[in-house]
């Protein structure tokens, strides 16, 4: 039988002996534990390390010993992200996955032994995510009167779309707001104007921290460190379902009104994220061969995706559907003609340092174009159209929701869109479905008491008649 011998306060540590190796030398496994403090007095305690050694050489002779009460959380999620994220998960969801445990769940339970984490260490780091100034990457803003001196930015080492964004006033993280005050060597409160830094993370960051913790957990499982996931007992932090933004019917009419006057490049980006429900990155990843002119179809196979680390790059839709094509209408592709011939002028006058990769949408030299800059003109021009603002994302929301509200039904919807599932769609537009049910009953009773109304009057006119007879 196992052997066990006192290590610390209340600590020991349990020996099991399996036989010798093929060198003679004697096999041993070990594992620390520690004892509830019910176990008061030292007859209880031998008691319950006599059962604990019975159970762990049982389960050492089994083969059923894990090594969760020797790995660190930390040591393991590192060996997770080199052999499972890195080698399975697009870059995004990795850069996703690594911000999430590293920002808020590493310096919190990071330390701790796999075996030792509970349901109740989960609970608290949720309580803790919540509280206010929690964020850790409030945006700043820089002040008016610098604005005009960023444009030297440049020279002391600051990237161009940083300077962009920070005199057209965007907010930018803290990190590239420390680098231009060393750069002009001013306190970071005297140039930036912090943003919602009482902050705390939303109901869905917190929803995926748990998620992110608990696929780690369930690989250890799998990996054979612990017997079980302790967050499998602890329900998923809710998130309140929010409305897809979108723009109503009005709204669309006056700002296609408006977009007519917009430079070509961008009223086609924008009339294909309408009208086609794609997304920014497949906008972005567009090639002239993937248009037919004459029979106005549209195919989306790729999408473009931007890396700190590699920088921008191209991979597969989002999901297995995201390959689809699409039927559009013929006055959007004359648009796609007239920036067609644009875009050859264009590349006509840059003549040898235009860079052909056949993309839609390019930047001057005819490199693929971020979508960020798609996304920030987008936002830029409605402020100065005095439209209501909307994501860039919302053209996509308002075109799912037009066509659900012109009753084309939720499978086709689906395809449309590029979604896995039809219950996807069904989740994030319940807001129109709604809508359409409410329809649905209202016109229904609306139609019945008209008919009852016609159904009365008909019958008096008919007994009228017959009376006039007599």
């Amino acid at each position: 039988m196992a052997k066990w011998c006192k290590r610390g306060e209340n600590s020991y540590l349990l020996t099991a002996a399996l036989g010798m190796d093929v060198n003679g030398k004697q096999i041993r496994k070990t594992k620390t534990v520690h004892l509830d403090p019910e176990f008061k007095t030292e007859s209880q305690k031998k008691k319950e390390l006599d059962r604990l050694c019975v159970l762990f050489q049982e389960e050492a002779e089994s083969g059923d010993t894990l090594d969760g009460g020797k790995i660190r959380l930390q040591e393991f999620a590192d060996r997770w992200f080199k052999d499972y994220v890195e080698k399975d998960l697009a870059v995004s969801t990795k850069n996703f996955y690594k911000g999430l445990y590293y920002d808020r769940i590493n310096p919190a339970l990071g330390h701790m032994r796999l075996e030792d984490i509970k349901p109740l260490h989960w609970l608290d780091l949720e309580r803790k995510l919540r509280e206010k100034g929690i964020r850790g990457d409030t945006k700043y803003l820089l002040k008016a009167e610098y604005r005009d001196l960023i444009h030297i930015a440049p020279e002391k080492g600051i990237k161009e779309h940083s300077v962009t964004n920070l005199r057209q006033g965007r907010h930018v993280l803290k990190r590239i707001a420390d680098c231009v005050c060393a750069a002009f060597a001013k306190p970071l409160d005297e140039m930036f104007t912090p943003v919602d830094a009482a902050k705390g993370l939303s109901d869905n960051t917190i929803r995926h921290c748990y998620r992110t913790l608990s696929a780690m957990l369930s690989t250890a499982v799998n990996w054979q460190y612990i017997k079980a996931n302790p967050l499998e007992t602890v329900k998923t932090p809710k998130v309140a379902r929010k409305q897809a933004d979108h723009y109503e019917e009005e709204e669309v009419l006056e700002m296609l009104s408006k977009l007519e006057h917009a430079p070509i490049k961008y009223q086609c980006a924008i009339s294909i994220a309408l009208f086609g429900g794609l997304r920014l990155g497949e906008i972005a990843a567009l090639e002239w061969s993937d248009l037919d002119f004459d029979k106005h179809m549209l195919i989306v196979n790729k999408q473009l995706q931007y890396d700190s680390e590699i920088g921008t790059y191209e991979k597969e839709p989002k999901t297995d559907s995201g390959d689809r094509i699409l039927s559009l209408d013929g006055r959007l592709f004359e648009q796609l003609k007239a920036y067609k011939e644009w875009q050859d002028a264009e590349k006509q006058k840059m003549g040898a340092l235009w860079q052909d990769h056949n993309k839609l949408f390019t930047q001057a030299d005819g490199k693929p174009i971020s979508y960020h800059t798609i996304s920030h003109w987008w936002s830029d021009w409605l402020e100065t159209e005095g439209l209501r603002p909307l994501k860039f994302h919302g053209l996509r929301h308002t075109s799912a929701t037009y066509q659900i509200a012109h009753d084309v039904d939720i499978a086709s919807v689906s395809a449309n869109l590029g979604h896995s599932t039809p219950a996807v769609t069904n989740s994030i537009y319940i807001h129109a479905l709604k809508r359409k049910r409410y329809e649905a009953t209202r016109n229904m009773g609306n139609d019945l008491w008209a008919r009852k109304a016609l159904r009365e009057a008909q019958a008096a006119l008919k007994e009228k008649q017959e009376e006039s007879e007599k």
